[in-house]
C-alpha cells in the first residue's frame, strides 16, 4: 500500500485523540486522512468550510462501536494537496479520490457518509460506483435530486466554458428560499464574483469574521454557530490565506461542470440502503415537503431510503447534536457491527 504512517511534518490536531494521521497517494495527489478503529470501514466526507476534524465526534464513536472510521481532508482542503486547474475539482475527481483511497487501503466496500458538499459526493459515489458503496448517508439533500433538478430547470451554465452567463438569483432562491448565499454568507463577495479567478479568495481573506458569520447563519437558532472554538481557530488557520482557500472555492466555480457530471448519473438508481440524516432547522436543506412526499418522489431512484430528522439542529448537525447524530448513524449500521456479522 502506498501509505505513509507518519507525515513528513507535524500534523496540527486541535484536540488530541486516539486517531492516526496518515497520507496516501491517490488520483495524482497526496491525500491526508485520519482513521481510528477496526472493523467495517466507514468513510466520512466533509464539506465547506470544513476539514476531517468536522467528524471529531463521530470518529471515536464509530471506533468504539467496532467500525474503522476514515476521515480524509478532501482535495483543496487542509493538509491534502491543492492541485491547480478547475478540472481538478469536479464531481468525478472528488469521488475518484475516495475510490482510489479505498483501493490503496485494500478496502472492497465501505459505508459512505457525507455532509454539505461531502453529501453530494457520496450520493454521486453511490450512483457511479455501486459495487464499492455498502450504504450511503447524506446530511444535505436527497441524492442531490432537488438540488440538480432546480439547477436544470433554471438553466445553470457550464463554467467557465460560457463565462458571459452567470448563476443568477433565480435558482439559488428556488433552492434556499429567503436564505440567499450572497446576502448572508459571502460578504462582501457576491455569488457572481466567485467565478472570477482569485477574487473571492482575496476578498474573503480581508474579512476575518466571515467564518463566524457563516457558522451562526447556518446553525439552529438556539445553537449559535460552530460549538467548538478550537475548530473555528483551525478553520481560520486554513482559510486565512488565498492559497488555503482557492481549492475549496474552485468547487463553487465548477457548479456547471458538476451539474453536467452529476446530472448524467442521476438516472442511476441507488440500490443500497440509504439514509438522509439532517438537522430539522438546516437553512440550506431545500424544502421537500412532507416525508411521505419525499419518499414517494424517490421511490424509483432511491428505493431503500430512510429519513431521520434531528430536532433543534441546523446545518452543522454532527457538531450541534453529536450524540443524537451518532445514535441514528449507529442504528443504521447496527447489523454491520462485529457482534452481528
Amino acid at each position: 500500500m502506498d501509505v505513509k504512517e507518519q507525515p513528513d511534518q507535524p500534523v496540527r490536531s486541535p484536540v488530541e485523540g486516539d486517531w492516526q494521521h496518515r497520507f496516501a497517494d491517490v488520483g495524482g495527489i497526496r491525500l491526508h486522512y485520519v482513521e481510528q478503529g477496526e472493523g467495517f470501514p466507514v468513510l466520512l466526507v466533509h464539506g465547506f468550510p470544513e476539514l476531517w476534524y468536522f467528524y471529531r465526534h463521530q470518529i471515536p464513536a464509530l471506533a468504539e462501536a467496532g467500525f474503522r472510521a476514515i476521515a480524509p481532508d478532501s482535495r483543496g482542503y487542509g493538509q491534502t494537496e491543492r492541485p491547480d486547474g478547475l478540472h481538478e475539482y469536479t464531481a468525478g475527481k472528488k469521488v475518484g479520490e475516495l475510490i482510489d483511497l479505498l483501493d490503496v487501503l485494500d478496502i472492497e466496500k465501505a459505508v459512505f457518509v457525507g455532509h454539505d458538499w461531502g453529501a453530494a459526493w457520496v450520493w454521486h459515489a453511490a450512483r457511479t460506483y455501486p459495487d464499492r458503496v455498502e450504504r450511503v448517508v447524506g446530511t444535505l439533500g436527497v441524492g442531490g435530486i432537488r438540488f440538480w433538478n432546480v439547477m436544470r430547470d433554471h438553466g445553470v451554465p457550464s463554467w467557465p466554458a460560457d463565462p458571459d452567463r452567470s448563476l443568477e438569483r433565480g435558482p439559488m432562491e428556488a433552492l434556499f428560499g429567503p436564505f440567499c448565499i450572497w446576502d448572508r454568507w459571502l460578504r462582501p463577495v457576491s455569488w457572481l464574483d466567485v467565478r472570477t479567478p482569485g477574487y473571492a479568495e482575496h476578498e474573503l481573506c480581508q474579512d476575518p469574521d466571515w467564518l463566524e458569520a457563516i457558522s451562526r447563519a447556518a446553525a439552529a437558532p438556539t445553537r449559535g454557530g460552530f460549538p467548538d472554538r478550537e475548530y473555528v481557530d483551525e478553520l481560520v488557520a486554513l482559510y486565512g490565506t488565498v492559497e488555503g482557500m482557492k481549492g475549496s472555492i474552485d468547487h463553487y466555480r465548477n457548479f456547471g461542470l458538476n451539474f453536467e457530471e452529476m446530472g448524467m448519473s442521476a438516472a442511476n438508481r441507488i440500490e443500497c440502503p440509504a439514509m438522509l440524516l439532517a438537522g430539522e432547522d438546516d437553512p440550506w436543506a431545500p424544502p421537500c415537503g412532507s416525508d411521505e412526499k419525499l419518499l414517494a418522489s424517490t421511490k424509483d431512484s432511491i428505493p431503500n431510503l430512510t429519513l431521520r430528522w434531528i430536532k433543534g439542529s441546523g446545518h452543522w448537525v454532527q457538531n450541534e447534536q453529536p450524540e443524537e447524530f451518532n445514535r441514528h448513524l449507529l442504528e443504521f449500521l447496527a447489523d454491520l457491527a462485529p457482534a452481528t456479522r
